[in-house]
């Protein structure tokens, strides 16, 4: 079977299935990238692949998140480190 990012746990997915950032440690955040339906590859090939369901979040809060980046921080980094500190609440 062909997985694509939305099938992962390491992945943050906002309203409707907008997925941007990987929260998998050991990826870099844009991982989520390169894999269908937004890059050619298949997740098969990700070496942080963890099925299951994506971590859920909301576009206010992925506008809280986006807001609360620092200045000169990588987006999806800032994105992805937002999200989890959100997680621990």
């Amino acid at each position: 079977m062909i997985y694509e990012c939305t099938d992962c746990k390491n992945c943050g997915s906002f309203d409707d299935g907008y997925r941007i950032v990987c929260l998998g440690d050991e990826l870099p955040a844009t991982q989520v990238y390169e894999f269908p339906p937004l890059g050619t590859r298949d997740i098969r090939y990700c070496p942080g692949f963890d099925e299951g369901t994506p971590r859920e979040f909301s576009m206010k809060e992925f506008d809280e998140a986006y807001a609360g980046i620092l200045d000169g921080e990588v987006e999806e980094e800032g994105i992805r480190r937002w999200c989890k500190e959100r997680g621990k609440r």
